[in-house]
């Protein structure tokens, strides 16, 4: 989000769920994690297999960045919810258990897309909605449901396909949780945001709606 107004987001490629640094040197492990043997190898990557390192401009605009998001957090009506919101994002994305970071970051966009009462696919196009191919997003959305009332119910998928889910939640959950921390119109409460995430798409529409406040106001004598 780049500022007011401007944070439709365009997906990428597909990357891992995490960034894997590759060390200099190796070591071997027993089954449950113990040292083999008191000794290393060390290794030589090849360049394009390194990472990378981020360069001293990288480093500041992160941190100008952090600094921002941490401001806008402090001011949030709702600021409470926003430091919960962002403490389970980094939980639910962290851990080495791909299926229940999945399951986490479905129960984050429950938490934070609106009331316990309501469905989930109005929670999916609330998050879809910051999306520049909202539609195809929301069909993404539909699939990552299926796919958690099918762990729900017991029925596992594949152990290869947690990967995917997991980033696919990942990457669904980011624009709208980016907009849900930083309040870009200035929202008086989080009801509000709800309601924007559920304005019409289309222009015609919106224009449409538009025109239907201006007569009530004309209506009432405003």
């Amino acid at each position: 989000m780049s500022g007011r107004g401007k944070f439709i987001f365009k997906t990428g490629p597909d990357r891992p769920i995490n960034m894997t640094l590759l060390a200099p040197h190796m070591t071997v492990h027993e089954p449950d994690g113990s040292i083999s043997v008191e000794m290393y190898w060390y290794n030589r990557w090849p360049r394009g297999m390194v990472e990378k390192r981020p360069t001293q401009n990288g480093i500041e605009n992160i941190n100008r960045n952090v600094a921002k998001v941490r401001d806008k957090i402090r001011k949030l009506p709702w600021r409470h919810i926003a430091e919960i919101a962002l403490a389970r994002r980094y939980s639910a994305f962290a851990q080495c258990d791909l299926e229940a970071s999945f399951l986490d970051g479905w129960r984050l966009l429950e938490a934070t897309a609106g009331h316990y009462r309501e469905n989930s696919e109005t929670l999916l196009r609330r998050a879809a909605w910051f999306f520049e191919e909202r539609d195809e997003q929301f069909q993404i959305g539909l699939h990552l449901m299926h796919r958690r009332n099918l762990i729900s119910h017991g029925r596992p998928v594949k152990g290869e396909s947690y990967e995917g889910l997991a980033f696919q939640m990942k990457e669904f959950l980011t624009p709208f949780l980016h907009a849900f921390l930083t309040n870009p119109f200035n929202f008086r409460d989080i009801e509000e945001f709800w309601v924007f995430c559920d304005l019409p798409i289309d222009k015609p529409a919106r224009m449409r709606q538009a025109y239907l406040l201006d007569c009530v106001a004309e209506f009432r004598r405003e």
